[in-house]
């Protein structure tokens, strides 16, 4: 991309890949410092850019202006580059019959223990987004599909269905992995008992020319199969 830019527009760009925290901290310390090394990023951390860094005057948001009439408004502040969709997937030459689960209470149960794959919620800030935006928007309908599943109403002392989900489960000893890239190749290459696993709708769609897989849509899973 910045040998693209220089070739395009003669200024001389250095490109460097980092993930989002290490973005978020390379702005903070250059910003608390006065030194400012860094001119642009592309940051998929939305709630820190939305909360900290353009309210706190550490960073602006620059959107082209010649599209200003192409791009859905609700894009431009800030500049959305792109839409990262979480789905589930799983490993299609174990469960040749299709999906081994209709229902996301499913996986609290013991049968689901220790098989299913998250990235790590402490080192991926993306999948404690998740978990805030099925809080967020899709709460109701956690609690009809624990209702659909169980059979009987929710009754819980956390502050949701969701944060309920989110505990049970924990408990139940999913594998935690650095990133969603070190996700896959555990259930692809079947070297542990994981069958089912989390990961970026960009990430799996990359990798599906090198496994033997299928998935279903974030909000299928936010739902009972009958709803």
């Amino acid at each position: 991309m910045a040998e693209n830019f220089s070739e395009k527009y003669g200024i001389e760009a250095i490109g460097v890949k980092m993930s989002a925290q290490e973005q978020e901290q390379v702005l903070l310390r250059e910003a608390a410092a006065g030194n400012v090394q860094t001119d642009v990023f592309n940051m998929s951390n939305l709630p820190s850019v939305t909360s900290q860094i353009l309210p706190q005057g550490i960073g602006i948001s620059w959107f082209p202006p010649d599209l200003a009439d192409v791009i859905p408004d609700n894009y431009q502040n800030p500049a959305i580059t792109s839409l990262n969709p979480w789905v589930w997937s799983y490993n299609t030459d174990v469960h040749t019959e299709g999906c081994p689960v209709d229902n996301m209470w499913a996986l609290t149960e013991p049968e689901w223990q220790g098989r299913v794959a998250i990235p790590d919620p402490q080192l991926r800030a993306e999948t404690m987004f998740w978990f805030n935006q099925l809080e967020t928007n899709a709460d109701g309908a956690m609690a009809q599909a624990y209702e659909a599943f169980f059979g009987e109403p929710l009754e819980t002392d956390e502050a949701s269905a969701t944060a309920e989900w989110v505990r049970r489960f924990a408990a139940n000893q999913p594998t935690v992995t650095r990133s969603d890239s070190d996700v896959g190749p555990i259930v692809g290459a079947q070297v542990r008992k994981v069958r089912l696993w989390a990961l970026s709708a960009p990430r799996f769609l990359g990798m599906l020319s090198k496994m033997a897989m299928a998935w279903v849509s974030a909000k299928a899973w936010s739902l009972s199969s009958d709803s």
